[in-house]
């Protein structure tokens, strides 16, 4: 498409959006004369929508854009404007917005968002150690998505945990048909309105949905991740940081603990309930494995078909394995991974000490089978990172994802990437590869199963466990 027409195209889009501001601004427009304390700002925001339609949305959030549904980012555009038009200035007694006195207060009343999957709750997990330390008598409330709620509760460092399912497709990997509705959205955040928090602290980069919050919640201070949106936050004091695409997750995230003068360190923790080790330990025993004898744990999922190796060569690693060590292979993943895992199960002759349980048991069980393994052969997943909460030494398989930002730390994990630069949106589960996975393509069986082996030597310390002598 030339680049005449794709103005042409962009500015009717923009003519189109400003009608549709246009149709509903007497709507809001009223709602804004009703109100005496509303937003000063209406008309400068409302006269950028008609001229400019979400120009400027886009501008701010253009690969999001991208993936996203346009009715999606008008619902939260047109939800800002509703709560702005219904808000008062805060009445929050902690201390007048710019003068930094709330970071020394120990009472603080904190809500804490993290609406990513697992990895992200793990990786969180320091920061709101730290936090938890640092401020032992302030109130701290941990958002999280319905599907990390359950590991969020697993950990003492929130008086409470609450779970919200964002609208934006980004989060619903996990959610199914759990997307709510205008309706839902706008009650939920009436629970979570002016006064009940002193300090917003959001974990991912800022979207619409991250906006919205901040702007029904109206915190003395937000602490939260680029990009700004100086227009919707005049009544906070805001703290973003700059993302870091080559510091380690979880270490990157201790900035923000330390703006509060909180400290810790970057390692993941994870600790295993008696129950469930029990119950993995049944059902190892249940397909062969005795307690205590090695093997490798498999996870050829991730979340996103962008991040996974091919499974014709994870069948090609099992069979190498199979045939040179005997080696016990153990396939985990989540349900919906099923397939993925039975088309490298399916090949049982091929890799007789092959054991698929990928789907078939908890979550929990599974991480506790993870917990016996000698290591982890996966992607960027939510697996990886418990086998680093847990310190079962891993090699991980990375394409669209850095390593720098997500790989286990430590000589125990090996990290492989046999490509730079991969153009992909790799964040976005509804993002496409345009490369044809050339990325994890590149990545060679050979070099994989020698990685394995030099890490599989290295923690028995014995050549002969693991050598071709020892068939």
């Amino acid at each position: 498409m030339s680049h005449p027409l794709r103005r042409l195209l962009a500015r009717f889009r923009r003519g189109l959006e400003g009608m549709f501001f246009f149709l509903v601004l007497p709507i809001f427009f009223l709602r804004h004369l009703l109100q005496r304390n509303a937003s000063p700002d209406f008309w400068k925001r409302w006269r950028r929508y008609l001229l400019d339609g979400l120009g400027e949305f886009r501008r701010a959030w253009w690969l999001l854009l991208q993936m996203e549904p346009v009715s999606t980012v008008l619902r939260y555009l047109l939800l800002i404007e509703w709560r702005l038009t219904t808000n008062s200035p805060a009445q929050v007694g902690v201390s007048s917005p710019g003068s930094g006195e709330w970071k020394n207060r120990p009472d603080l009343r904190m809500l804490v968002v993290t609406p990513g999957h697992l990895g992200d709750v793990l990786q969180m997990v320091p920061a709101m150690t730290a936090l938890r330390k640092g401020k032992p008598h302030a109130h701290i409330t941990w958002l999280v998505g319905p599907w990390s709620e359950g590991l969020a509760r697993r950990y003492p460092v929130a008086d409470q945990v609450m779970a919200v399912v964002p609208a934006l497709s980004q989060y619903q990997r996990a959610a199914g048909d759990q997307k709510p509705t205008v309706w839902d959205e706008y009650r939920w955040s009436q629970q979570v309105g002016p006064g009940r928090y002193d300090v917003l602290i959001t974990t991912t980069t800022t979207d619409p949905w991250v906006l919205y919050l901040s702007v029904c919640i109206q915190p003395t201070a937000w602490i939260g991740m680029l990009p700004g949106w100086d227009r919707y936050r005049d009544c906070a004091e805001d703290v973003m940081l700059a993302y870091e695409p080559d510091v380690y997750e979880a270490e990157s995230l201790l900035r923000i603990p330390k703006i509060l003068d909180c400290h810790g360190t970057p390692a993941l923790i994870y600790k295993v309930q008696e129950a469930e080790r029990m119950e993995a330990r049944r059902v190892l025993e249940e397909n062969g494995l005795k307690t205590g004898r090695p093997f490798l744990a498999l996870a050829p999922g991730s979340g996103w078909m962008g991040k996974n190796w091919p499974v014709d060569r994870f069948f090609e690693v099992c069979s190498i394995l199979s045939s040179r060590y005997h080696m016990p292979i153990v396939i985990l993943g989540a349900p919906e991974e099923r397939d993925l895992a039975s088309q490298i199960g399916a090949g049982k002759t091929e890799c007789p000490h092959l054991i698929n349980l990928c789907g078939k048991t908890s979550l929990w069980v599974s991480v506790a089978i993870l917990a016996e393994a000698s290591m982890l052969l996966g992607n960027d997943s939510g697996l990886l990172h418990f086998a680093a909460a847990l310190g079962v030494p891993t090699v991980a398989l990375f394409g669209p994802t850095r390593p720098a930002k997500w790989a286990p730390r430590g000589d125990r994990h090996r990290a492989l990437r046999a490509v730079d630069g991969c153009p992909c949106i790799s964040w976005h589960p509804r993002a496409q590869c345009s490369q044809d996975h050339a990325c994890m393509k590149a990545i060679r069986v050979d070099t994989v199963v020698e990685v394995i082996e030099d890490q599989l030597n290295r923690r028995y310390h014995e050549d002969i466990l693991f050598s071709p002598s020892s068939r």
